[in-house]
């Protein structure tokens, strides 16, 4: 999962964010049920790193000191992806969900530059299942190299402002750069489309 700060800015992104967190707690949760191995990456921060080398924030002065370290966080500059190696049993899923629940938004490790780190840890038999906020040629062309190694890659794209079947006349850039890549692509918009994702083959 993408969770750089950047992919969330704007309009939606505390809400996208959300939705990814879900749709990536949904599919690992289907992908269990299925009797298939399941592991995680994404270039988030898990907040319990943080704490740990940066000390607990929590003493506060006042009410308004509080809000201002709340919406005031320290830069975030994570190199290095925060992973749930691939395996089946219950112990991954729960792994899976206490890192989802403690993952942070990162200013360091860009979504490409993590698959280009995490891609020789990938068993060759995986699915690989990207969730997305934003499509841009570097993650495209990453996804691509996945592809063209031998992953089957189905992106999952968080996509409020747009119908999860939309009537393309002509499709929006984005998908235009997985289609190229070779990549299948799903969008999602809300819980229900997520619910929907799941009842889906996208896994072999």
């Amino acid at each position: 999962m993408d969770f750089h700060k950047h992919s969330f800015y704007g309009a939606g992104g505390a809400t996208s964010a959300e939705l990814a967190i879900i749709t990536v707690a949904s599919l690992a949760n289907a992908v269990f049920l299925m009797g298939q191995q399941i592991g995680f990456v994404s270039n988030g921060r898990d907040a319990a790193d943080r704490i740990r080398a940066e000390g607990w924030r929590a003493e506060f002065t006042t009410r308004a000191d509080a809000q201002r370290r709340a919406t005031d966080p320290l830069a975030n500059d994570r190199l290095r992806p925060v992973r749930i190696e691939t395996r089946k049993g219950n112990e991954k899923l729960g792994e899976i969900f206490e890192t989802l629940a403690r993952l942070e938004h990162t200013d360091g490790l860009e979504f490409s530059a993590m698959l280009a780190t995490a891609a020789s840890q990938i068993p060759r038999d995986a699915t690989v299942v990207p969730v997305l906020r934003r499509v841009t040629p570097a993650i495209a062309n990453a996804l691509g190299g996945l592809v063209r190694q031998g992953f089957l890659v189905t992106a999952v794209v968080v996509a409020f402002e747009m119908e999860t079947v939309p009537d393309w006349a002509q499709p929006p850039e984005w998908a235009e750069l997985l289609l190229a890549q070779g990549v299948d692509f799903r969008m999602v918009n809300s819980e229900e489309s997520v619910m929907n994702l799941c009842t889906e083959a996208i896994v072999r």
